[in-house]
């Protein structure tokens, strides 16, 4: 029945503290890009079933979870690690990136993750040298 519900309440399930965590990661899996967003609204979702986004089998749905700009740090940096360019293209344009992790990404082997580095308002200028010296 959960998994026929509405994205907001699957969402809500996933986001619920008190929702037993092999129904929430079970959930996190077949989430779509929608039900990712609405979950990682919830200041109720617990950490540990934020960070399985980090896991999901979809590419789109990892780089949903990077763009949104409430995700955690901790989640970010998973995503920053992620081997698809797309996420970590997302990881780089969202503002609520942190400057360690602009930095390492101003580090990535992609041009377009480098770019969206560059166009982030939140870049720390040591990033910005960086990627000048690279002439991108």
């Amino acid at each position: 029945m959960a998994e026929e519900s509405a994205p907001e309440v699957l969402a809500g399930v996933i986001a619920n503290p008190f929702a037993p965590i092999e129904l929430a990661e079970h959930l996190v899996q077949r989430a779509d890009a929608t039900i990712a967003k609405l979950a990682l609204e919830e200041e109720s979702l617990p950490l540990g079933v934020a960070l399985k986004f980090a896991e999901h089998r979809s590419w789109y749905v990892r780089a949903a979870a990077a763009q949104f700009r409430g995700a955690p740090a901790e989640l970010l940096h998973l995503l920053a690690l992620d081997p698809d360019e797309d996420v970590r293209l997302a990881v780089a344009g969202n503002p609520t990136a942190s400057a360690v992790l602009l930095v390492d990404l101003a580090h990535d082997p992609c041009d377009e993750v480098r770019h969206a580095v560059v166009r982030n308002v939140s870049t720390p200028m040591k990033a910005i040298r960086h990627l000048a010296t690279m002439r991108i």
